[in-house]
């Protein structure tokens, strides 16, 4: 759904504080990062090989806690990495519990960009984002270490995924279902791959 839909506006108000069964999930970073396609594979566990998103895409999905088999509706805010959109973005991001801060492990320059995004995801609670580093499939120029450092800088904890192949795409969705259940109080110990900056 684009931004310029006029259900857009029906959408956002319903998912809100008052809405507990909901939860607003941002998907933040520099253009061309994957997060589209990243949303892609959350909401139907497909790879779409997706243009640039302009402004803001938003879809649905519902996940579910492998261990006790219950089920958490998400609607996933899919943020353009385009400056000029900043503002617009603002007003639908807010009451968001959960950002996934993307970048591109294959693009140095996402990193070096990433200060804007945490600057602009302020008003998300702490303990509700995760560094989460795509494509992994392809030949890196960002390395753990590097991640790492970042993680530790802005307390987050990181996973390297790929929407191409699916690689740990189950685990990112642990992790949110988990940020979800214990309203952001998310347990490490539920993750072994899941790198804390607090370890």
């Amino acid at each position: 759904m684009q931004s310029g839909c006029n259900s857009c506006d029906h959408l956002v108000s319903n998912v809100s504080e008052k809405s507990p069964n909901i939860t607003k999930l941002l998907l933040v970073g520099s253009g061309g990062v994957g997060k589209t396609s990243l949303a892609s594979r959350l909401v139907d566990s497909t790879y779409t090989e997706s243009t640039m998103t302009v402004g803001l895409d938003i879809s649905t999905c519902e996940l579910e806690d492998e261990i006790d088999g219950s089920r958490f509706k998400v609607v996933t805010f899919d943020l353009g990495g385009q400056d000029r959109f900043r503002s617009f973005q603002e007003e639908f991001s807010v009451g968001s519990k959960v950002c996934l801060v993307t970048i591109d492990l294959a693009r140095y320059s996402s990193l070096v960009e990433i200060e804007e995004w945490i600057n602009f995801i302020d008003h998300v609670p702490k303990k509700g984002r995760i560094l989460v580093a795509n494509k992994s499939d392809l030949d890196a120029e960002i390395s753990d270490s590097e991640i790492a450092e970042i993680s530790k800088r802005y307390n987050m904890p990181w996973l390297k995924v790929s929407s191409k192949t699916g690689e740990n795409i189950d685990e990112l969705e642990r992790w949110i279902v988990q940020a979800i259940k214990s309203k952001n109080e998310y347990s490490h110990d539920k993750s072994k791959i899941l790198t804390s900056s607090r370890d």
